[in-house]
């Protein structure tokens, strides 16, 4: 915080009326508008905004301006925030106020408001909807409306209709996390009494007013129960007095006086082991920031305010996907201010009803490093328990945690050594080695079999013993003395053996290590793993064009030893950025690991599925692994490569590049196509995705048949090899980083290597079941060979599709486990 001189603004305060989309039964809201005080500060070429909403009193607004005014003469003087603090009671005027010396700070200082208060740079968090207290089957309908919710708080009317309440919105929502508020409050016996109600609902936590809890007695409401009783507290000295009572405090900044005493009661608490969260009723997106801010570092929020609004701020808090986000342009940024960007009489967009709701995020995190405003350095000094805030929670690399860039740049690096090798791998056996084709195909087919089948004993020795780190650095340095050895024509067949068994230490290992890097509720994680499979690709697309030409052009060794180089590069990224990694999950052995599975019948039946799925791929690779044997072959002589430049062909190893290229072009706008999909609650299951994708690949084989089967004897023009990769390209993106996904989400704790080796297993039968099928190249048309495989791709697609289901419901049951964690948490 900039402390050069004492600001002398000037003061500007106004009163806003809102439109209310609907007025809510209960809650601070009354009538059919929402009344704001909208503050700002003005400082020469700066200004700071702050609001907060007026309670539905009588005398409410009077109230508010009066105490605004009674700052405006201290203002002349030198008033600065801390003195604010002192001066003025806590409530919605010093809330205005607070947050527009906050706001002005950051425009005075060029920092942004999360720096100033020593806050984790602002990523969207998960947001809690409210079902206002009604009949139960209308807040059934309620919770099924709001598809998006992962989270939903509960308003109880304490009559007799709340355990039916509670009831029909679990059935109608099994899947959510749930919580109460009470619209009349309840005392710590009727709590008890309720006890039975909430806890075969599966409540997690129970919200009640601060006098209540100050009059129960110590001790939770029962030991046996997970239920987190919340307090709303109006000051920083008030949370010691709930210690013993109550699990966590609510902090509402119109209630505590704005984000100064906000966090003073959030290191309060953390000091005392109590949890916190944030909870925002009312206001527009301009009085959420501040508490977004806050919300950074609390274990849940429920910032709901825009959504009871017909209109809102020009730059709105975006919720989508169950988050909540204020961008940094609304509030709190040092870009100067734009009279745009908080206009009250500019309507917004309508908010889709149901967006902005998900879990209720049970952490504890550190605010982690940077400058603190003086007032809240004393708490802090006294706060031990508090931990440094994980690097999974850092996402200041291309909008992901830092460590995904770091398994990003690895595995882009390890998949330039793999198929820069693979690219030469079939020209090399037949062109230099004189191997025939047959041969040459089985040798292919066995060697990118068993690079996949090695991960299956090499994803146990990770999780059991060696850990995933140590794993991929010991793979990493056999599998780059591998590719050295394959400069060698004498230790051809030593150096296969070599690199399939450091990738079997390598590959499962790397990829496992994604899950951790987010929180379960990150909205991130579901499409990590595509932008995982972007790197893969990258290093698919450079291979060919550096390997392959070197090969091609200079002699097969030069192509090798760059494949070698590639590996030693992808190493030396991994080992420089393993502080940005997850840390190493305790080894405690696959018999426990798979007892977190679940017990009995659900476990049989979460691998039998995931084992079904595993073989509908590994039918599919048998086509699909074509691209790099037979497809490869007929690129060198059946397809006219000529471009017309002279006699310049393209280089038959260059198509090699295509598939890779069109992942980079494709998949962002994949992802944004199920983004949207998702918002919309039309997203396909994983396993129609799959379904969706191993059809276009068949089809693109059928493309290929009936391009041979016209071109005869002539050479087909390579455009149509293009367009069969662009076809199998979609579809690849639709089967492969999407089963990954699935394998990897799905894998029970301490097992998630050995579950990613168990998806490389089906890539290891499938590859073998490749080279098999690559041997009747010889011995059938290329037309017959290429409509022949389709046939694996397409009973690939209808056997997915009768999995669907049962997988579906397999997921739900992930989503259960999760629940389960929360709760323990």
């Amino acid at each position: 915080m900039n402390t050069a001189r004492k600001a002398r603004p000037t003061l500007e305060a106004a009163v806003e009326a809102w439109p209310l989309r609907s007025s809510p039964r209960t809650g601070p809201c009354g009538g059919s508008q929402m009344q704001v005080v909208a503050v700002t500060l003005r400082d020469g070429p700066f200004s700071g905004r702050g609001e907060a909403a007026i309670p539905a009193q009588p005398d409410a607004v009077a109230t508010v301006l009066a105490q605004i005014e009674a700052v405006r003469t201290d203002l002349k003087g030198g008033l600065d925030r801390p003195t604010l603090n002192r001066l003025t009671p806590p409530g919605v005027a010093r809330n205005a106020l607070d947050c527009a010396f906050w706001d002005l700070e950051a425009r005075r200082s060029g920092k942004p408001v999360w720096r100033l208060a020593g806050l984790p740079q602002p990523e969207p968090l998960v947001n809690t909807y409210v079902l206002d207290v009604d009949r139960p089957e209308t807040m059934a309908t309620m919770a099924q409306v709001h598809a998006s919710a992962r989270s939903l708080s509960v308003v109880l009317g304490g009559d007799l209709l709340d355990g039916e309440r509670l009831r029909m919105v679990r059935a109608a929502r099994p899947d959510v996390l749930l919580g109460v508020r009470w619209a009349v409050a309840p005392r710590h016996e009727a709590l008890h009494r309720q006890m039975s109600s909430l806890q075969a609902a599966g409540v997690l936590w129970s919200e009640q007013p601060a006098s209540e809890a100050r009059d129960a007695p110590p001790g939770r409401p029962a030991p046996s129960t997970p239920l987190i009783v919340g307090q709303a507290v109006r000051e920083a000295a008030d949370v010691a007095k709930l210690a013993g009572r109550v699990d966590a405090v609510i902090i509402d900044l119109d209630l505590c006086g704005g984000l100064t005493e906000g966090l003073a009661i959030l290191f309060e608490a953390r000091r005392l082991g109590l949890k916190a969260r944030v909870d925002g009723a009312r206001g527009d997106s301009l009085a959420m920031a501040p508490a977004f801010m806050l919300g950074q570092l609390c274990d849940g929020v429920s910032l709901n305010g825009p959504l009871l609004l017909a209109a809102d701020r020009p730059v709105p808090a975006v919720y989508r996907g169950g988050t909540v986000w204020c961008p940094p342009e609304l509030w709190g940024h040092p870009a100067p201010a734009t009279d745009a960007a908080v206009a009250p009489s500019s309507p917004s967009a309508a908010i889709p009803p149901g967006e902005g709701s998900r879990d209720f995020q049970l952490q504890q995190d550190d605010p982690g490093e940077g400058a603190r405003p003086p007032e809240t350095v004393q708490a802090m000094a006294n706060i031990s328990a508090l931990r440094a805030r994980p690097a999974k929670q850092t996402s200041d690399w291309f909008g992901q945690p830092r460590g995904l860039t770091v398994l990003f740049l690895t595995e882009m690096w390890e998949k330039f050594s793999f198929y820069g090798m693979r690219t030469l791998l079939i020209y090399y056996m037949t062109k230099r080695l004189l191997i025939g084709q047959e041969n040459a195909s089985l040798i292919y087919g066995l060697y990118t079999a068993f690079v996949y089948f090695t991960p299956v004993l090499g994803g146990v020795i990770s999780d059991r013993w060696l850990g995933r780190r140590a794993s991929v650095i010991i793979g990493g340095v056999i599998m780059a003395a591998g590719h050295f050895m394959m400069a060698f024509e004498p230790l051809f067949y030593l150096a296969l053996v070599v690199i399939t068994i450091g990738n079997g230490l390598f590959l499962p290992s790397l990829p496992s290590q994604i899950r951790d890097l987010y929180s379960p509720a990150d909205p991130r994680r579901s499409s990590a793993y595509n932008v995982y499979y972007v790197g893969v690709n990258l290093g698919g697309f450079l291979a060919p064009l550096i390997c392959g030409t070197l090969g091609e052009l200079y002699g097969w060794h030069w192509g090798f030893a760059a494949a070698g180089i590639g590996m030693v590069s992808g190493l030396a990224i991994y080992v420089l950025g393993r502080r940005h990694l997850p840390p190493e999950p305790a080894r405690t052995g696959g018999a426990a690991a798979a007892r977190s599975a679940g017990s009995g019948a659900r476990r049989f039946n979460r691998f039998a599925l995931l084992a079904g799925v595993a073989v509908t791929v590994m039918v599919f690779r048998g086509a699909y692994e074509q691209t790099g044997n037979t497809v490869a072959l007929w690129a060198d002589d059946g397809v006219n490569r000529a471009i017309g430049l002279g006699d310049w062909s393209i280089p038959m190893t260059w198509f090699q590049s295509l598939n890779p290229l069109l992942v980079f072009l494709i998949t962002p706008l994949l992802i944004m196509r199920w983004a949207r999909a998702a918002t919309r609650g039309r997203e396909p299951s994983p396993l129609a995705k799959m379904a969706m994708g191993a059809g276009l690949v068949g089809l693109s084989f059928v493309m290929l048949a009936v391009v041979s089967w016209c071109s005869g004897a002539r050479q087909a023009h390579w455009l149509w090899l293009a367009a069969f990769f662009l076809v199998l390209t979609v579809g690849e993106l639709y089967i492969l980083p999407v089963g990954l996904g699935l394998f990897g989400r799905l894998a029970p704790k301490g097992m998630q290597a050995t579950m990613i080796a168990a998806w490389f297993f089906a890539c290891f039968a499938g590859n073998l079941f490749a080279g098999a099928l690559g041997t009747l190249w010889s011995h059938i048309s290329h037309a017959q060979f290429f409509l022949l495989m389709a046939v694996p791709t397409g009973l690939t697609s209808a056997v997915l599709v009768l999995l669907d289901r049962p997988v579906r419901r397999l997921e739900a049951e992930g989503r259960e486990e999760q629940q389960a964690e929360a709760r323990a948490a």
